[in-house]
C-alpha cells in the first residue's frame, strides 16, 4: 500500500502503478491506478522476491523502488513522480501469449493509438519497440481467431520494460457453405450409348433398370439379360454362358477394355448407371469388337459420368 506523490509531497489521482517480479524464470506483473490521495494498494503479492514499483502519469515516469513482502503482513511504500518530463526515449519488449496454453501467438499485429506505431509479433510471439517516449502508453493487440486486448504500458526514459500479453481465442464465424450438386445427364456424357440403344443390337439396362432390379453387383446385373445365365462355385470364377454356349465376353469399363474379371464380382450395383450386354459376335458394336471375342460387357459406372 502506498501512495504516489509529486515534487513537494503533493499526492496525484490517476497515476498508472505497475509491480513487477521474476517467478518461474518469467516475469509477472500487476497494475492498477492511484485513487483518491494518490492511494493505490496491491493484494496478494508474493512473499520472498524483489518486487520493483514504478509510478507513471501522461509523459512522466518515476523511478523504480524494490520491496520485499512477508505473508500476512503490510508493507507501506510511496511512489515519487518527477515535475520534469524526460526526453530520453525507452525501450519495449514482450510477448504475446495464447491464455489457454501459453505458447507464442505469431504475427498478432501490434500497434500504439496515436502514435503511428504498427508492427507484428514474430513466430514465437516475441516483439520489440524501440525509442518510445516516456511514460504510459496504450498498446493494442491484434490476433487472427484471438480477442483484441489493450493493455497499459510504462515506459522509462532510457531503459527497457517488458510486458507479457495474453490472447483469448475468439473463433471466427463463417457464413453457411451451399453446395449445389449437378444432377447427372448421362446421355450427353456416355458417347455412344444412346445411338447403340436405339439401333437394339443388345441389351441395354438404364439407371431406371438398376435402380428397379437393385443388383448387389454386376454379376447380379447382367443376369437380368435374356440367353444369359450365370453359374457361381466356390473359389472358381463365374461361369458365364450367351445363347447356351461357354463364353467369356470382352469386358469395358468406363471406355477402357480390361481383362479383370474380378469387376464382375467387386462392381456394386450402386455404383453402375448403365450396361450395355452384347450376345454374341453378330451383336458385337464396332467400337466393342475384336476378333474371337464371343460377346462383351460394356459398363458405365456413376463416376464416370457425374
Amino acid at each position: 500500500v502506498g501512495q504516489v506523490r509529486e515534487p513537494g509531497g503533493r499526492t496525484l489521482r490517476g497515476a498508472w502503478v505497475t509491480a513487477e517480479w521474476v517467478a518461474g524464470g518469467r516475469v509477472a506483473r500487476r497494475e492498477g491506478r492511484s485513487g483518491v490521495d494518490g492511494l493505490f494498494v496491491f493484494c496478494d503479492l508474493p512473499a520472498g522476491p524483489t518486487i520493483r514499483l514504478r509510478a507513471a502519469h501522461t509523459d512522466r515516469v518515476g523511478p523504480a523502488s524494490t520491496v520485499s513482502v512477508h505473508a500476512e503482513s503490510i508493507h507501506r511504500i510511496d511512489l515519487a513522480l518527477p515535475q520534469v518530463v524526460s526526453e530520453r526515449p525507452g525501450r519495449l519488449l514482450g510477448r504475446v501469449l495464447d491464455s489457454g496454453g501459453g505458447t507464442g501467438v505469431a504475427l498478432a499485429e501490434l500497434s500504439i493509438p496515436g502514435a503511428g506505431l504498427r508492427m507484428w509479433t514474430d513466430t514465437n510471439g516475441h516483439f520489440a519497440i524501440d525509442s518510445l517516449p516516456p511514460g504510459v502508453h496504450t498498446l493494442r493487440v491484434e490476433g487472427l481467431g484471438y480477442e483484441t486486448r489493450e493493455v497499459a504500458v510504462v515506459v522509462a526514459p532510457d531503459g527497457a520494460h517488458g510486458v507479457e500479453v495474453p490472447l483469448s481465442r475468439d473463433p471466427i464465424e463463417l457464413g453457411p457453405v451451399v453446395v449445389t450438386v449437378r444432377s447427372p445427364r448421362w446421355f450427353g456424357d456416355m458417347s455412344g450409348f444412346q445411338r447403340r440403344m436405339r439401333l437394339a443390337a443388345g441389351f441395354f439396362l438404364t439407371r431406371q433398370d438398376i435402380a428397379r432390379v437393385q443388383p448387389a453387383r454386376l454379376l447380379d446385373l447382367i443376369r437380368e439379360a435374356p440367353g444369359v445365365t450365370v453359374t457361381e462355385r466356390f473359389g472358381r470364377a463365374p461361369t458365364i454362358r450367351m445363347r447356351g454356349r461357354v463364353c467369356d465376353p470382352d469386358l469395358v469399363v468406363d471406355r477402357v477394355p480390361t481383362r479383370d474379371r474380378s469387376l464382375l464380382a467387386d462392381l456394386r450395383g450402386a455404383d453402375l448407371e448403365a450396361v450395355e450386354v452384347y450376345r454374341s459376335v453378330a451383336e458385337n458394336p464396332g467400337e466393342w469388337s475384336r476378333p474371337g471375342a464371343c460377346g462383351a460387357i460394356v459398363v458405365w459406372t456413376r463416376r464416370a459420368v457425374a
